[in-house]
């Protein structure tokens, strides 16, 4: 490795320990509590570093929403969806947008702070809405196979899927509390994630498919 290389990887090293460091902060203590001195502590660099990478605390929390973007549609739009009967397919991807929460600590906070963000900056176009016509491409032809074979309900659109599903299987994780009072479990504890994670799947394939299973959403 020459030096430039060696030079380029010790700042990627150091900006991964920093949005590491600050999605901890962000996610603890939110956008407005979290302090640029305490990021920096934990990511062992100063503040002067800290500034140097990102100018501003709002600049950072940006940093952090595309790191978590990427990495979640690394995953979303790296799912192999071959696998068989469309109504399969499909429920793997939702099982999968659910996991996304289940096994990320911080992403329902920072998934929370960032509506504040946005609505506060009234940002429009970020690397989320930039990225989200990738995943409607990759769903479409699922969707289409399905609804040819007979499988899926006629007149699909795909962003109305993957905006509602979205909220739905998300809801156990950003909205809990109020889930958790009308269902009377914590939808957040280890059996309720279980139970909601099956129920928001079954509720959201009802809502596509031609000849739903009459119990699903009872």
């Amino acid at each position: 490795m020459n030096e430039e290389n060696h030079r380029l990887t010790g700042k990627a090293s150091t900006i991964n320990r920093i949005l590491k460091s600050a999605r901890h902060e962000f996610s603890g203590s939110g956008v407005a509590g979290a302090r640029m001195e305490d990021i920096a502590n934990r990511a062992g660099v100063t503040k002067q570093l800290l500034y140097h990478y990102f100018s501003s605390k709002k600049h950072l929390f940006a940093a952090v929403l595309d790191d978590r973007t990427d990495r979640v549609f690394a995953r979303l739009l790296g799912i192999n969806l071959d696998i068989g009967a469309p109504d399969t397919a499909i429920r793997a991807f939702l099982k999968l947008m659910f996991d996304q929460y289940r096994d990320d600590p911080h992403l329902t906070n920072i998934a929370q702070e960032a509506i504040a963000f946005h609505g506060e900056n009234a940002t429009k176009e970020t690397k989320f809405s930039n990225m989200a016509p990738a995943l409607a491409s990759k769903i479409e032809p699922i969707l289409q196979k399905g609804i040819a074979l007979g499988v899926f309900r006629e007149k699909i659109d795909v962003r109305y899927f993957l905006a509602m599903a979205s909220l739905i299987i998300s809801g156990g994780f950003t909205n809990s509390y109020m889930l958790s009072s009308f269902l009377g479990f914590e939808t957040n504890s280890k059996n309720g994630l279980h139970l909601w994670r099956d129920y928001s799947v079954d509720f959201v394939m009802a809502a596509i498919m031609k000849n739903p299973e009459s119990d699903i959403i009872a």
